[in-house]
């Protein structure tokens, strides 16, 4: 459960769409776990191993997203500078 407690709040409405949990987006971080508890479908270890794959996923999209500007940037240095 701790790991659900230190997920981020866009993982965690990740992981409900995986399971096909319908939450609010609007939700708190709080109910939002106990949501996820509740669910017919709640298996802790299963739910564990989906909402490290959904973070692993938006970090290795936000490093991409980062490395991609860094690109841009010193191309855009680059045509400046000459």
């Amino acid at each position: 459960m701790a790991f659900f407690a230190k997920a981020q709040k866009v993982d965690l409405l990740s992981l409900a769409a995986e399971v096909d949990l319908d939450v609010s987006p609007n939700v708190g971080s709080l109910e939002f776990l106990k949501l996820i508890q509740l669910s017919a479908d709640y298996e802790q270890e299963t739910f564990t191993d989906i909402l490290k794959a959904v973070t692993s996923a938006r970090i290795q999209k936000e490093k991409e997203q980062k490395e991609r500007e860094e690109r841009e940037l010193a191309a855009r240095k680059e045509r400046i500078c000459g």
